[in-house]
């Protein structure tokens, strides 16, 4: 069993890949927090919380990224110091104590301030989600399955159940006939299920060009629906709508406020640096209120985009792996605007 501040053994570029962000989500937290308390006079009380196995740890990520990615270790407090910067500005009332409750500290954190990452204590409880992504990039926020989906975050509409039936019936009977249409491309006759009879790839990106373009026909054929049932709803209740998407975009309590840290890659003289300040945003529940729209429907790609002010959703329905099975995820993302 890997013990706490013990790192995953990397067997590939995608999992080092992973296992920076995820130590750079981590550290983004505690400078964040930390610069907060600093600025806010508070600073001694916030590192009584960091001693023992939790200063330890934070150790070896830094030590880890110095070896793996020096640019990262040596931009990231620069980042956190303009990301909290501006969360100091915006928060102009005294704060007691800053505490990081990301999933970083395990003990902290629970489901009372869904997506928030620290929280400042004051007169009143001030949640705070932190993000640190690049410039122009589509951040993931949820992800959920197809044939829940509906219920589960559009249960306010007193129809949901009905449409997530309805939806989950399309499901199951578009996978019958793209197995059909699969199987007989081959002269085999399909049983309901993918059976031992199919000797092709069970991975979309392994299929040859007519095999792909059937699939993806599929997949387009359940985000005109989903986008369809979406924007039923949408109409019917603007007001119940945007409520119902705030989990959607990471902001499932509409007392956490996001912050919002862009970076960008720059090239001067020929040398390119990473990880530069591009922007912060500090946004709260209010400004995604102001303005909700579906844009144009496009039948060549399996997603759709919702304007929300600034913002996009992008709204994706995806394999949950194999495309041979009736399983099926819906993958929320967000891209940030001005």
């Amino acid at each position: 069993m890997k013990k706490k501040g013990e790192f995953k053994t990397i067997h590939n570029k995608v999992q080092k890949e992973a296992l920076i962000n995820e130590i750079k989500g981590n550290l983004f937290e505690y400078l964040v927090a930390h610069a907060v308390a600093r600025a806010k006079n508070i600073e001694p009380k916030f590192l009584e919380r960091f001693q023992g196995l939790m200063k330890e740890m934070f150790s070896k990520y830094e030590s880890w990224l110095r070896e793996n990615d020096r640019d990262l270790i040596h931009k990231l407090p620069l980042l956190a110091q303009s990301m909290a910067t501006l969360i100091s500005q915006k928060i102009e009332t005294q704060i007691n104590e800053v505490l990081v409750i990301g999933k970083m500290t395990g003990g902290f954190h629970n489901d009372l301030y869904k997506e928030a990452d620290i929280l400042l204590l004051s007169d009143r409880e001030i949640p705070i989600s932190l993000k640190l992504c690049k410039k122009n990039a589509f951040v993931n926020t949820k992800s959920g399955g197809a044939k829940s989906f509906i219920s589960k975050y559009f249960k306010e509409f007193e129809k949901a159940a009905l449409l997530q039936e309805t939806f989950s019936n399309i499901i199951d009977d578009g996978f019958e006939k793209m197995g059909q249409d699969l199987y007989a491309m081959h002269g085999l006759e399909f049983c309901g299920r993918f059976d031992s009879m199919w000797t092709r790839p069970d991975l979309p990106g392994e299929l040859n060009e007519e095999e792909s373009k059937r699939l993806h026909q599929f997949y387009r054929s359940l985000n005109f629906h989903l986008y369809s049932i979406l924007k039923e709803l949408f109409e019917e209740s603007p007001k119940i709508f945007v409520q119902c998407l705030m989990p959607l975009i990471g902001q499932g309590d509409h007392r956490v406020m996001q912050g919002i840290c862009f970076h960008k890659d720059v090239t001067k003289g020929g040398v390119k640096s990473r990880y530069e300040l591009d922007k912060v945003l500090f946004k709260s529940f209010e400004e995604y209120c102001e303005s909700i729209e579906f844009l144009p429907f496009n039948e060549n790609i399996s997603s759709f985009e919702i304007q929300m002010g600034e913002d996009k959703l992008q709204i994706r329905i995806k394999p949950m792996n194999k495309f041979t099975t009736a399983s099926y995820k819906i993958n929320c993302s967000i891209r940030y605007g001005e």
